[in-house]
């Protein structure tokens, strides 16, 4: 393993190192904070839309031929209330409300994919 593991470029998917791209314009930041996602009653204090929801895995394609003369791009990005990436989640604090029972169903939180519209200067519009 060390032989292996020693190799250049071997820490690399398939041993091949990352390229650079040069961008044509500056980065800009798209923001797909969701709203306030309620759920079912039934689920109890999940549902009730306090929860703080991550977004993560952002895809973006060209908009489909003839959804919309606006519509450049569109955008997929994965929304979870259950996630480990800073202290807004469940997972790191206990949930106001629950009193003694601290066991939740893992169902009971919000976990979806949110899907936008994007116009030719990256804003939303749907």
């Amino acid at each position: 393993a060390p032989a292996e593991f020693g190799r250049p470029g071997a820490h690399f998917l398939n041993a091949k190192q990352p390229r650079i791209l040069k961008l044509d314009s500056p980065p800009r930041i798209i923001d797909f904070t969701p709203g306030i996602v309620k759920g079912p009653k039934v689920l109890g204090v999940p549902a009730l839309g306090r929860l703080h929801l991550g977004t993560f895995n952002p895809s973006l394609t060209a908009a489909p031929r003839g959804l919309c003369p606006r519509c450049a791009f569109v955008s997929s990005v994965r929304v979870d209330a259950l996630h480990q990436c800073n202290d807004n989640s469940p997972l790191t604090r206990p949930l106001k409300g629950l009193g003694k029972q601290q066991i939740v169903r893992s169902q009971a939180f919000f976990k979806g994919t949110l899907i936008a519209v994007l116009d030719q200067n990256a804003s939303i519009i749907g």
